[in-house]
């Protein structure tokens, strides 16, 4: 594919008209090659022993390695950077509504398996209940008077189950 005289014409590049013999370690990593080292010697024309090979092989491996190591600081850099800019996108969102739920002038409550999460001021202020003391209360004990009305509290979450509303 021509990349051997690429790697030729950049150590010629680099100066090194002189050189009596080369060698070049590719640089290889899970995503790939990553590069070259190229090994010269100005001085004698020789062919490049197995030691002298293995030892390069396990300088370029250590490259490789770095290079891993960097490309996945990256990533988790950049994923830190993105998690931040969600962060901040949300809360932004977050306290848009917050603002929009505290000075609606209705009563507006957010339910999860029965159990209040929200409530919002214009309830707090009405039922001159502190948030500390809703948040996470059963909705049964917020609207129905015991057994004699259990009835009516499956009848409402029937309702919102099936018709995606419910009136009391």
């Amino acid at each position: 594919d021509g990349s051997e005289d690429k790697l030729r014409s950049v150590c010629e590049f680099l100066g090194q008209d002189s050189v009596a013999a080369r060698l070049f370690i590719a640089i290889h990593s899970t995503n790939g090659l990553q590069g070259f080292m190229c090994f010269e010697d100005t001085r004698t024309e020789r062919v490049w022993g197995d030691d002298e090979i293995n030892a390069f092989v396990v300088v370029a491996d250590l490259f490789a390695s770095a290079f891993e190591r960097q490309h996945a600081m990256d990533h988790m850099v950049s994923s830190h950077q993105e998690a931040l800019r969600l962060t901040r996108e949300l809360r932004e969102k977050e306290n848009f509504l917050e603002n929009i739920l505290s000075s609606v002038p209705l009563g507006i409550m957010l339910v999860r398996n029965r159990e209040l999460l929200f409530a919002n001021k214009f309830i707090l202020d009405q039922s001159n209940i502190g948030e500390t003391e809703v948040i996470g209360v059963h909705m049964s004990t917020l609207y129905f008077d015991g057994q004699d009305q259990q009835e009516l509290s499956e009848n409402f979450y029937h309702q919102i189950h099936r018709e995606g509303i419910g009136v009391m």
